[in-house]
C-alpha cells in the first residue's frame, strides 16, 4: 500500500507544501516555506512534531522570491547548525543561489575606488532588506532581519555538504543523459524526482538580469566578492518583473464567455526569476505528482514532451497538479493543459497579494480542459475574486468539476492547513 499526503500551508499569497509518501518507509519533502508568519504559525509546529520520529528527506526552495523563501530564513535562523539541529534534521536542500550560476566569474579588481563603488552598491541593496517586509499591512509580522539571506544561513550553519547534493553541488536544473532523456533523482528506493525546470539557459538569463542591474552602476566587469551572493538574492527576491502590463480581467457574465476566454491567445510570463523555478514530477510507485512552483509554461511544455516520450504517452495523468504561480494567467496555457490531466488541481494563494491571483483565465482553462476525470479545484483560501462566477451548479455539471477551499477570510479569523490525501483504496479525500 502506498499513500501520499500533501499539506498545503496557509502562506498568504505565497507557497509552502509538505509532501509525505508512505509505504515501506516515510519520505518527507518540504517545498518552499512562504513568509515568516507561515513558518511561525504552521510550519514550525509541523516540523517539531515530525522530528520526534522522522527527518526531512529534502527541502526545496523553488526559486528566489520572498513568498517562497522568507519562512526559510526564519527557519534556518532557529534550526541552528546542521549537525546539531534545534528543530529537525535535513538530508538535502535544493536552492539555486548566485554560487550555482555557471557563468559567474571571480574577477580581481585592483582599482580600490572601483571596488569601493561596487561594495557600496551591494551593501545598499542588502541594507534595504526585502521589499514586502515593508508596506504590506496584512504581513506586518513577517519581516526577517535586514541583510539576512537564505544563502548566508546555509553557509553559516554548515549545510554545504547537503546543498544541491544530488547535483554535485551545482545548480538544480533539467538534466539529460547521453541519449537526451531526462534524468531522475532518487530520493530513496521508493521516491524519485524528475526536474522539468529550470534549464541551464534559464539560469544564465537570471544571472544576466543581475549583471545588467550592476552595469547600470558602472559599465566595467563586476567582482563576485563576498557581498555578491547576499545582494543577488536580496535584489532578485524583491524584484517585481512583469514586463507586460498586468490587467485583471472582469468576471464573465454569461456562460458563452467561458470558452472564449479560455481559448483566447495566450501571453506568456516573461519573468526570468520565475523561469528559474525548480519544478518537478514526483514518482512514488504508481503515483505521480506535478509541482510547478512559479515555472514558465514553455519550459515545462518542452520538458514534458521529453517526459511523455520516455513514457510513450501523448498525455500524462497526475494524481495531483500544483498549478504554477498561484493560478496566474501567464503561467498556465491550454497547450500545457492538453499534455496533462488530473482529478486534483491545487492552487495556493489568498487572492489578496500584489497580483490578485488566481486569474479567471487560468480557472476557465482548467475547467474547460478535456478529460475523463472529474476535476477538483483545491484552494487553501476561498478564491473570492472569482468564486461567485465558478460556484455554479450548471457549470459544474457541464464541465465536470467541483470546488474545495479550506479558509474563508471574510467569515472567520481562524486559518487552517489544507490536507490532500492520495490513497490506494480512496481516489481522493480532502479534509
Amino acid at each position: 500500500m502506498s499513500d501520499i499526503e500533501i499539506k498545503m500551508f496557509p502562506a498568504s499569497y505565497g507557497d509552502s507544501f509538505l509532501i509525505t509518501c508512505k509505504a515501506n518507509k516515510k519520505t518527507h519533502i518540504l517545498v518552499d516555506m512562504g513568509f515568516k508568519s507561515t513558518y511561525n504559525k504552521f510550519i514550525k509546529k509541523e516540523l517539531e512534531k515530525l522530528s520526534e520520529t522522522e527527518r526531512l528527506s529534502l527541502l526545496v526552495f523553488s526559486h528566489i522570491d520572498e513568498d517562497h523563501i522568507l519562512g526559510g530564513i526564519s527557519f534556518f535562523e532557529e534550526n541552528g547548525y546542521s549537525k546539531n539541529t534545534n528543530i529537525i534534521e535535513i538530508d538535502e536542500i535544493w536552492f539555486n543561489s548566485y554560487r550555482h550560476l555557471k557563468s559567474q566569474k571571480n574577477i580581481i579588481i585592483e582599482d580600490e575606488e572601483q571596488l569601493s563603488k561596487i561594495d557600496n552598491f551591494l551593501k545598499n541593496i542588502i541594507k534595504k532588506g526585502h521589499a514586502r517586509e515593508r508596506g504590506e499591512p496584512d504581513l506586518s509580522n513577517i519581516s526577517a532581519a535586514q541583510g539576512i539571506t537564505l544563502a548566508s544561513l546555509l553557509y553559516k550553519n554548515g549545510y554545504l555538504d547537503s546543498w544541491n547534493k544530488a547535483y554535485c553541488h551545482q545548480a538544480v536544473r533539467v538534466h539529460k543523459d547521453d541519449k537526451g532523456k531526462l534524468k531522475s533523482v532518487c530520493i530513496n528506493d521508493e521516491v524519485k524526482l524528475i526536474v522539468l525546470s529550470p534549464t541551464q539557459n534559464d539560469l544564465e538569463d537570471l544571472e544576466k538580469k543581475w549583471l545588467d542591474e550592476l552595469k547600470k552602476m558602472d559599465p566595467d566587469d563586476r567582482s563576485a566578492n563576498k557581498l555578491m551572493e547576499d545582494a543577488f538574492e536580496m535584489y532578485l527576491a524583491t524584484l517585481q518583473e512583469y514586463e507586460q502590463k498586468r490587467r485583471i480581467s472582469k468576471i464573465a457574465s454569461i456562460e458563452d464567455n467561458i470558452e472564449d476566454i479560455a481559448d483566447a491567445p495566450f501571453v506568456c510570463d516573461v519573468s526570468v526569476v520565475n523561469r528559474s523555478s525548480i519544478a518537478f514530477v514526483l514518482e512514488f510507485y504508481d503515483k505521480k505528482l506535478l509541482f510547478l512552483a512559479d515555472a514558465n509554461p514553455l519550459t515545462i511544455e518542452a520538458s514534458l514532451n521529453e517526459y511523455l516520450t520516455m513514457n510513450q504517452r501523448h498525455k500524462q495523468f497526475f494524481n495531483a497538479i500544483k498549478i504554477s504561480h498561484h493560478g496566474s494567467k501567464y503561467n498556465t496555457s491550454k497547450s500545457l493543459l492538453n499534455k496533462i490531466e488530473s482529478d486534483k488541481y491545487i492552487i495556493s494563494t489568498n487572492s489578496r497579494g500584489r497580483h490578485k491571483h488566481p486569474d479567471i483565465e487560468t480557472i476557465f482553462r482548467i475547467i474547460t480542459s478535456k478529460t475523463e476525470y472529474k476535476k477538483k479545484l483545491i484552494f487553501n483560501y476561498l478564491p473570492s475574486n472569482i468564486f461567485r462566477r465558478i460556484n455554479d451548479d450548471h457549470l459544474k455539471k457541464k464541465y465536470n468539476y467541483e470546488i474545495e477551499y479550506t479558509n474563508n477570510l471574510s467569515e472567520t479569523n481562524k486559518v487552517e492547513t489544507t490536507l490532500i490525501k492520495i490513497r490506494d483504496d480512496l481516489k481522493v479525500e480532502n479534509g
